[in-house]
């Protein structure tokens, strides 16, 4: 199937020939037209002038042929001579045939008034000279002589005069109008053939403009070729990928670069002429012929990891494309081999190092995370443990990782992912996350910008400080308390003013309390009251 820069192409070089062959349809159009105008004009001029001649004579042969009967008649009444009659007779079917002839060539004429009374006027005029021949037959001759020159009988020569003139004037009207007419049309023809000349003149101008740019456009598309082929030959020369051009019907190699020469170490003539599968190292890309069929129906065949051996013996990866496109309208097949062994060393390197980073992060105590575009791509074990989700639920699209962040630690997360997201690194940073059951968790989080599988991704250590934290408390109460007790028991040492009377004690402000109530404020003492035996015996001697 041709592109469809193929098919522009294949319009833009076959318009002027196009516009040559549609130029030459319209002039031999045109010139037909006029040369049938040109025939059918004169064959009609040609009818018209016989019509019309024929027409004259027959108009003259009418009035001639009128004037010998009516002579014939008078004749044979004058001088009584029947040879008249016969002359009568012999003229009388002439007249009607070439008046019938008339009728044909103008029958519009004799459907007139005046062709109307022509033969009212004829048929008396027969009648009468009839008559005078059966009145001479009986030896009537003075009666016949009477007859045929008596007004009526001149009335009646003059009516059928009078419209056979008219009729004879319309016959030659009618040929004038029809010369005329033709006359016309051949003036419309002439113009029309003075229009299209320089219509004519035009097209062939343009055309002949177009063929010229054209050449000149053909030469230019040439010289672009040429100058694409050398580029393409230089390409396919100095080509880092291996290449095989293949004829499209047949499979065989028609070109092999030098680089496929070199990774491979086969000479060029090794490749020429032979069938893909011929070729002992290719013969897992088209073992049959169904595959290259394949080929030639699909167009594209690709295979990601192909291993050849060179002929030293040495294994190289190759990845192996396969096109077919067209070249000036012949399908060709062109075969792209990558040499890719150093691309498949170094992605083994990367998946024994993820393997090793995958082991390190799943026994580490601490939480691992990958985060790529906003999205966690990869949790180890302590994260499930601590946080309480399962590793599908982390590394699910719909997780927002914001959603296990503490409030009053969104910004500080928000902040430094934006900050990675500028290319930027981050300090580590103390933070507080929500587990899965609402609890809290206080955690120091150290984050770096790394490559995963070719994009930029954040590598997250978390660890978790929560009990650290709650021991810092833990000690800094106690640390606390301890100071309090101290300053109480340095409040009670020193001299303290109490009375030798009613003992109380007198503070710092100059104010007087009981013993109790002084100690108890300054110390952790209490006191209990009860009476001491001297004092019983002193004040409850009742009750010894």
């Amino acid at each position: 199937m041709k592109t469809n820069s193929e098919i522009v192409k294949s319009d833009k070089e076959s318009l002027p020939i196009k516009l040559y062959i549609a130029a030459s349809i319209f002039t031999t159009f045109i010139m037909l037209i006029f040369s049938w105008y040109t025939w059918k004009s004169y064959d009609d001029f040609k009818t018209i002038k016989e019509q019309y001649l024929r027409l004259e004579e027959l108009c003259g042969t009418i009035t001639y042929l009128d004037e010998v009967l009516t002579m014939s008649a008078r004749m044979a009444v004058s001088s009584g001579d029947l040879k008249w009659e016969e002359r009568y007779l012999k003229y009388e079917p002439q007249l009607d045939s070439v008046i019938k002839e008339a009728k044909l060539i103008a029958p519009e004429i004799y459907i007139s008034e005046a062709a109307n009374q022509t033969d009212i006027a004829n048929l008396k005029l027969v009648v009468m000279e009839k008559e005078s021949f059966r009145l001479l037959h009986e030896g009537k001759r003075d009666s016949a002589g009477l007859l045929l020159f008596s007004p009526q009988y001149e009335d009646e020569k003059k009516v059928y005069k009078e419209s056979n003139d008219i009729i004879l004037a319309g016959l030659r009207n009618k040929t004038t109008s029809v010369l005329i007419s033709h006359h016309r049309a051949g003036l419309i023809a002439v113009v029309c053939v003075i229009i299209s000349l320089p219509v004519l003149l035009f097209v062939w101008i343009g055309t002949g403009k177009k063929m010229k740019n054209n050449l000149a456009e053909h030469k230019l598309a040439e010289d672009k070729l040429k100058a694409s082929e050398t580029r393409y030959r230089r390409l396919f020369e100095s080509a880092k990928d291996g290449i095989l051009i293949l004829d499209f019907e047949t499979g065989l190699i028609v070109d092999v670069n030098p680089y496929l020469v070199e990774i491979l170490g086969y000479l060029c003539e090794y490749f020429l002429g032979k069938k893909l599968w011929e070729i002992g190292f290719f013969k897992d890309i088209a073992s049959s012929k169904d595959s290259f069929t394949e080929l030639q129906n699909k167009g594209y065949i690709r295979y990601d990891d192909l291993p050849l051996e060179t002929a030293k013996g040495q294994r190289v990866n190759v990845e192996f494309v396969s096109n077919v496109y067209t070249v000036n309208h012949t399908k060709v097949i062109q075969c792209n081999i990558r040499n890719i062994t150093e691309r498949r060393r170094i992605e083994v390197m990367i998946r024994e190092s993820e393997a090793q980073f995958r082991s390190l992060a799943e026994q580490s105590p601490n939480m691992i995370f990958i985060n790529k575009n906003g999205k966690v791509v990869f949790v180890n074990k302590k994260c499930e443990e601590i946080m309480g989700y399962t590793r599908e639920e982390f590394l699910s699209p719909s997780f927002d990782f914001r959603s296990i962040i503490a409030s009053e630690s969104q910004g500080l997360i928000q902040e430094a992912f934006s900050k990675h997201q500028q290319g930027e690194e981050v300090p580590s940073y103390e933070y507080s996350l929500i587990t899965r059951k609402g609890e809290n968790i206080t955690a120091i989080i150290s984050s770096k910008l790394i490559s995963y599988f070719g994009e930029n991704a954040i590598l997250g250590v978390i660890t978790d400080i929560t009990a650290l934290r709650q021991a810092e408390q833990e000690r800094e109460k106690l640390i606390q308390e301890l100071q309090d007790s101290i300053a109480k028991i340095k409040t009670l040492s020193g001299l303290l003013p109490i009375c030798a009377s009613c003992k109380k004690i007198r503070d710092d402000k100059g104010y007087w309390q009981q013993v109790e109530e002084y100690i108890g404020e300054r110390s952790e003492a209490q006191f209990t009251h009860g009476i001491c035996p001297q004092c019983t015996e002193k004040f409850f001697p009742v009750f010894l």
